[in-house]
């Protein structure tokens, strides 16, 4: 990032001269400045904070209730008709 910013020219142009994808520099590009305070939204350290909030609420939730996809599955299992004639009379009474 630090070569694009020095020697100017469009983000295409230092992505080829870096051997990157020209999305793959423009992101770094916009993240760095958002480092910097130069542009608007979150930064890595804001992020990673974000992330790791998010991991501790889903570590909560699933110690209190279990893991969700166990749960949908039992509900799944204990709902579920025993053939396809079952099944479809089940969806014409949920229909009506």
């Amino acid at each position: 990032m630090h070569l694009h910013c020095e020697q100017g020219g469009s983000i295409a142009e230092s992505a080829r001269r870096l051997g990157l994808h020209t999305e793959t520099l423009r992101k770094r590009v916009r993240q760095a400045e958002v480092d910097a305070g130069e542009r608007a939204g979150a930064t890595r350290e804001e992020h990673e904070e974000i992330v790791r909030l998010k991991r501790e609420r889903r570590a909560r939730v699933q110690q209190s209730f279990g893991t969700p996809t166990a749960c949908a599955a039992s509900a799944l299992r204990s709902r579920a008709p025993a053939d396809a004639t079952t099944r479809r009379r089940t969806r014409t009474r949920l229909c009506t």
